[in-house]
């Protein structure tokens, strides 16, 4: 009756292709007959599909549907695997077992246009291998590949330190400086045409962040989020994606006095950040972005604070620095502290970063000291010849800085061998 239908002169079918399943020599497989036909729309000509009617025996209708019943198991099964596995777990890293070996020391012999002697935040990228550092109205770039600076700059005596960051937009290299201090700017990071072992770095002022007022601190989660703390009194949240849009904005329950060394901290999923009281006071303020709450943690430990962190990035515990050698962890849900320590370093711990179960503090007594957050053994200690005023470890466990105030250097880059 089909196969009458469409030798029929108006009828809206033709054939397109038959199959005979049942003529096939190949073993296994279903025995049916396929007819693909063109449909052509009576309403509108120019519209057609292609439809296949299968006709089959009732016994092997009645075997395909059980296959079709196992099939379906099996694949249920495979995404339950998928997702209660999820990826092979990784070899636990020893960090006892890390080796550092110095690769760069930045000093007079690199910073040709540098003379003061504080050094702040300074960061490497380990995809380029840049290192980006902050001065006293300066900011420079150092290519470790060549030991050579690739950019210097000058920059505004009122800007907050601590601020620069390395990060991607839209699959490119960028690189956010303070310039001003009311204004960040971004660079986008290439390779020069003609010479590819040279860099550039090309302002984008597509992405240029403004405020009405001052800059006093400035720090990026994971998610390519930035937030600052600005006129002394206000906590915002932007996008890089969109900088002069003001997602969230906080008052905060005390006015902060800007200070040199890194204040404060964001975790990586941006959800809480933290801001210390600094030189004189016992507390750090905890602040739920989301919520926008405020959470005011008092040390009986501590007299003064700074260089807080968050333990691997992660929104659970922070560590708060102090004098005399001393730092202390707090629990962010309960709001409480669980863990006092004292280095024997002679003086104040100024900064921290921790990352990959590491917690890195650098003190005024010149020495990196690293711990393992899992039994708080210090497995690494090692002296400089400049105060210890900056860390950063970069994600892969790379590389590890640590910049500061000095005679001669004021930076050095250690390599991380695992």
């Amino acid at each position: 009756a089909l196969m009458q239908d469409m030798d029929r002169k108006e009828s809206a079918l033709q054939l397109a292709r038959i199959k005979n399943g049942f003529l096939d020599n190949a073993d296994g497989g279903y025995r049916d007959i396929k007819i693909n036909v063109v449909y052509q729309s009576e309403a509108n000509p120019n519209i057609r599909m292609v439809c296949e009617v299968q006709l089959i025996l009732n016994q092997y209708l009645h075997e395909k549907k059980r296959i079709h019943k196992l099939y379906s198991v099996a694949r249920e099964r495979t995404y339950y695997e998928m997702v209660t596995k999820g990826k092979p777990a990784q070899q636990e890293l020893i960090v006892k077992d890390l080796r550092f070996n110095q690769v760069l020391s930045v000093g007079k012999q690199v910073l040709s246009q540098y003379r003061k002697r504080g050094m702040y935040k300074c960061s490497v990228d380990p995809e380029t291998s840049l290192l980006g550092m902050e001065g006293s109205e300066y900011f420079g770039v150092v290519d470790m590949t060549t030991k050579q600076c690739v950019l210097q700059m000058e920059t505004s005596s009122d800007m907050s330190t601590s601020t620069h960051h390395w990060l991607t937009i839209n699959e490119s290299k960028y690189l956010s400086v303070q310039t001003k201090e009311n204004e960040i700017n971004m660079f986008k990071v290439t390779r020069d045409q003609q010479q590819q072992a040279k860099y550039e770095f090309v302002q984008d002022p597509k992405y240029t962040l403004t405020v009405q007022s001052e800059i006093n601190y400035c720090d990026f989660d994971d998610f390519g989020r930035v937030l600052l703390v600005v006129n002394r009194d206000t906590l915002q949240m932007r996008s890089v994606s969109n900088v002069r849009a003001i997602v969230k904005s906080i008052k905060l329950k005390e006015e902060i006095y800007p200070a040199d060394t890194r204040s404060l901290r964001v975790s990586a999923d941006g959800t809480h950040c933290v801001l210390v009281g600094g030189m004189g006071n016992n507390y750090a303020y905890v602040i739920d972005v989301e919520n926008e709450a405020q959470y005011k943690l008092e040390s009986n430990f501590m007299e003064h604070t700074s260089g807080p962190c968050f333990i691997n990035g992660e929104n659970k515990y922070i560590t708060v620095c102090g004098e005399d050698g001393k730092f202390e962890i707090w629990d962010i849900e309960q709001k409480k502290s669980i863990k006092t320590m004292n280095t024997g370093a002679d003086g104040a711990l100024v900064c921290s970063t921790s990352i990959h179960n590491i917690l890195a503090i650098g003190s005024d007594d010149q020495k990196l000291r690293l711990f393992d957050v899992r039994n708080w053994e210090c497995f690494f200690t090692q002296e400089f010849n400049f105060l210890g005023n900056s860390l950063h470890l970069t994600s892969d466990l790379k590389y590890a800085t640590i910049a500061g105030g000095g005679k001669d250097d004021r930076c050095a880059v250690l390599e991380i061998l695992k």
